[in-house]
């Protein structure tokens, strides 16, 4: 045999081991290799296509939101928007009838006898708070020249509820500084009778009516 194929014999099985050492050691570099490696962001992956579809759904569902909001508007118009535009309109009013409603429901000297309690009145006037005032009115003020007069005033109407109506009154009493000013019945009743008085007598209307009963002006 050849010098050659000796050569070849004695080398063979020492190629193998060395090969076989040399894979692993590519095979155990590649892999840390990629594990530091990251891929880059690519626009048409899966991610972008979920992101992408997510936020079309998104879209198409605020888009029949809408259209389903402007339906109902629509349909109902216009009582939402009635209903702001008097709530708007009666908001200037508001303070005028807080006011109103105070001086309805304050209790002053005429309702009170020398003793600081309730006289005739003074008791019709918290009855008819407790009986007839709407819930977001059930409530009584008290005025006083003095805030001791007021106050001694304020326990002699807390005593009266709870003695005629106990826990079923459900009014709250309170005082205030504003003094009711009224006018007398008498003056009203004077002014009313003399509006009456002066209002002209009905007169009818002496042009005739075309087509009336007993008309002669009728044709042939």
């Amino acid at each position: 045999m050849s010098s050659w194929c000796w050569k070849s014999i004695a080398i063979r099985p020492v190629v193998r081991p060395v090969a076989l050492l040399g894979l692993i050691a590519s095979l155990t570099i590649g892999s840390a290799e990629a594990q530091e490696f990251q891929f880059p962001n690519r626009p048409f992956g899966l991610g972008a296509v979920s992101k992408a579809a997510s936020a079309t759904g998104a879209e198409i569902k605020q888009t029949f939101h809408r259209a389903g909001l402007d339906y109902d508007r629509n349909a109902a118009w216009p009582t939402p928007f009635r209903e702001m535009d008097r709530a708007t309109y009666y908001e200037w009013f508001q303070p005028c009838l807080d006011r109103g409603w105070e001086i309805e429901l304050t209790l002053s000297d005429a309702c009170f006898d020398e003793s600081g309690r309730l006289n005739r009145l003074g008791a019709a006037k918290v009855m008819q708070a407790v009986r007839h005032s709407p819930q977001d009115r059930r409530s009584v003020y008290v005025w006083g020249e003095t805030p001791e007069i007021a106050q001694a005033r304020i326990e002699h109407v807390q005593q009266h509820l709870q003695t005629e109506f106990g826990r079923s009154a459900n009014l709250m009493v309170a005082s205030t500084q504003n003094f009711p000013i009224t006018g007398r019945g008498s003056y009203a009743e004077s002014v009313t009778r003399a509006f009456r008085e002066n209002l002209p007598p009905p007169v009818l209307s002496a042009q005739p009516v075309a087509g009336a009963v007993g008309d002669e002006g009728g044709g042939e």
